[in-house]
């Protein structure tokens, strides 16, 4: 029994929490808090998670019906742009921007999603 409670206090304090950084998005909203620049805004590719709105305090735009058309327009802002994009995704959002510059930010943070800049 005491073998068994230690075990589930690890897993459950430990365990679970070294883990989050794998699949979750609070690093790279994190990440975009410390870099971005006043008035930049960030944008949700191809997402419906969820946690991007919670991460965002709900200030990201949601980019998921008629992406293509979404993201060109998104990126033709003025200025740059930010975007969270699965990892899958990414060739996705490279080619709806076009001819836009497309940064990765430390693309090992998670390996699940990546942000992006857009200029």
């Amino acid at each position: 029994l005491g073998a068994v409670l230690s075990f589930a206090l690890w897993f459950n304090w430990s365990h679970w929490v070294q883990l989050s950084h794998n699949w979750t998005q609070r690093d790279q909203f994190w990440r975009y808090y410390s870099q971005r620049r006043p008035g930049e805004p960030m944008a949700a590719f191809l997402m419906n998670w969820r946690g991007e709105t919670f991460y965002s305090r709900n200030t990201v735009k949601q980019i998921k019906d008629n992406a293509q058309v979404g993201m060109q327009s998104y990126a033709a802002q003025p200025g740059r742009e930010w975007s969270l994009v699965e990892h899958a995704r990414l060739g996705n959002l490279k080619a709806a921007v076009g001819d836009k510059n497309v940064t990765l930010i430390d693309k090992d943070l998670n390996n699940k999603f990546v942000i992006v800049t857009i200029e």
